[in-house]
């Protein structure tokens, strides 16, 4: 018998499912979209984040540095010294309250802060002063001389020069009754000393030094560095009708003289081998005068700004990058009223 044969068809193979190359292309595509578009968000939220960091640094340091100076100029105190000398011509003796235009000596040459403006967005110019201040504060019996100025021996690109880039470190000066020409420590800070002209002519010399030694050297002792980066520093004392006490009013050119005050010097500010600032004002009292109000305004960089001021390392580009960055300037400004200033109404 014949056995019949069973032929078996070899297995179909099975085919496996798996992408084009087309897919493939278009998948890796997608991909490189939406990697490229997670990578520039995330991005994006690191900038602004450290933005936002460096925003708050700089607003939180200059709330400090504000409130440290309106806490002592809310605490000027007059001692009532007997005046010698007409005003309004700035008398020879020490002032118990000044302010005005920031001057210094840096390598023995005189050196003041000129005005530096900066471009708005509406294309308008913000012009940027420093000013210094001097005043007295009184606790019990003792004297304390306060001050604040604006040291340009912090500024990376500072010179002598008339294109002088001027912002640097806002120091706070504050001296006890001291006599620096005492030859030991222990006759150098004089406690409860009697207030005279001489001891007003010590603190005052004081100061003086330690501006001159850009708040550090010998004088670190009576001041302390409370912000970088100032390029605005402001003092606008104001009368008790709430009127700016300047030397010039509001049209320069015209020369008007503005009110004069009973023992208070309102000059045109200038400064030695600089020519003069016809807009600000160097004020000085005497006497029992004191302001009613003072106006104080401070003008901090942002440390991105700062740095690259730094960066630039001469003093024709730093100026003209600082004159086109006025968005990365932050102002602070307060109204500080003087509680121990006596009522000055209108004179000449």
């Amino acid at each position: 018998m014949r056995t019949q044969g069973v032929i078996q068809r070899p297995k179909e193979e099975g085919r496996e499912a798996a992408f084009s190359l087309v897919e493939l292309l278009l998948a890796v595509s997608l991909m490189s979209v939406i990697v490229f578009g997670l990578y520039s968000m995330f991005n994006e939220t690191q900038k602004a984040l450290r933005s936002n960091v460096r925003q708050v640094d700089v607003l939180e340091a200059g709330r400090a540095a504000i409130e440290l100076l309106v806490s002592d100029l809310e605490q000027a105190s007059s001692p009532g010294l007997p005046v010698y000398q007409e005003l309004p011509v700035l008398p020879a003796g020490p002032p118990h309250f000044a302010s005005g235009i920031l001057t210094n000596r840096i390598g023995g040459l005189s050196s003041a802060a000129v005005p530096v403006t900066q471009e708005l967005a509406d294309g308008s110019r913000r012009t940027n002063v420093l000013h210094e201040a001097f005043f007295l504060t009184r606790s019990n019996l003792n004297w304390v001389a306060k001050g604040f100025f604006v040291s340009s021996s912090t500024n990376a690109v500072a010179s002598v020069a008339e294109g002088e880039v001027n912002y640097g470190t806002l120091f706070r000066f504050s001296s006890p009754n001291v006599n620096f020409s005492a030859k030991d420590l222990g006759t150098t800070f004089q406690p409860q000393r009697r207030m005279d002209t001489n001891l007003v002519r010590n603190l005052w010399e004081v100061y003086r030094r330690t501006k001159a030694d850009g708040g550090f050297a010998v004088s670190n002792i009576v001041a302390s560095p409370l912000i970088d980066g100032v390029v605005h520093f402001k003092i606008q004392p104001i009368d008790s009708l709430g009127r700016p006490m300047r030397y010039w009013t509001n049209n320069p050119v015209n020369e008007q003289m503005n009110f004069r005050y009973p023992s208070v010097a309102l000059v045109r500010d200038q400064a030695p081998g600089r020519s003069t600032f016809v807009t600000e004002t160097r004020s000085a009292f005497y006497g029992d005068a004191m302001p009613a109000y003072v106006e104080v305004e401070i003008g901090v960089m942002d440390q991105t700004t700062l740095s690259r001021v730094k960066a630039l390392g001469n003093v024709a580009l730093s100026k003209n990058f600082l004159n086109r960055q006025a968005g990365g300037v932050h102002l602070f400004r307060r109204m500080v009223p003087i509680r121990t200033a006596p009522k000055m109404h209108r004179g000449l």
